[in-house]
């Protein structure tokens, strides 16, 4: 991979997580608000929003799910790195790269179910909104393709430069 197109990686993975950081501090704005709508309206009024409870909890999922592709590419998800402290060079590469190929294939699973579990939803709709179900379930296919390309340029980057999304930010 030449420099040209290693820089264009880095920047297109770079312009992708400030999109999904950008939709995901939005919602956050608008759960925020709606929240303290809804406490106002209860408290004050005794009639909240019948619908609002269900859009909460579903932006929520879409928050929780969002994430995902956020920690990839921070490197921010839970792992024992024990094995990898002790490696350098090339058999660290190596092993990064069995973790990152298992990773995708669970990705791949999830992505694929969800698929499948949004083929299904089709026609059912939510319970105070005019919404079809299969939006909410549409985010864990959404997820796991997004963490799915972090990895896929991660692994491109760590084998062509030896370098990640977040360090060397001068590109």
């Amino acid at each position: 991979m030449n420099r040209v197109s290693f820089t264009v990686l880095k920047k297109a993975g770079r312009l992708l997580n400030e999109i999904i950081s950008g939709v995901l501090i939005v919602f956050m704005m608008i759960m925020a608000l709606l929240m303290f709508t809804q406490v106002v309206l209860r408290f004050f009024f005794a009639s909240p929003f019948t619908w609002a409870e269900e859009l909460l909890r579903f932006m929520y999922i879409w928050l929780v799910f969002l994430g995902l592709p956020i920690a990839v590419y921070y490197n921010d998800l839970t792992r024992f790195d024990l094995l990898q402290s002790f490696l350098s060079g090339t058999k660290k590469k190596a092993l990064e790269t069995i973790i990152y190929v298992a990773s995708n294939i669970i990705l791949y699973i999830i992505a694929w179910g969800a698929w499948r579990l949004l083929a299904r939803q089709i026609t059912q709709r939510a319970t105070t909104m005019p919404v079809p179900m299969s939006i909410i379930y549409l985010v864990m296919p959404v997820s796991a393709v997004l963490s799915f390309v972090f990895i896929l340029c991660k692994l491109a980057m760590m084998w062509t430069s030896g370098t990640d999304f977040e360090k060397d930010e001068k590109c």
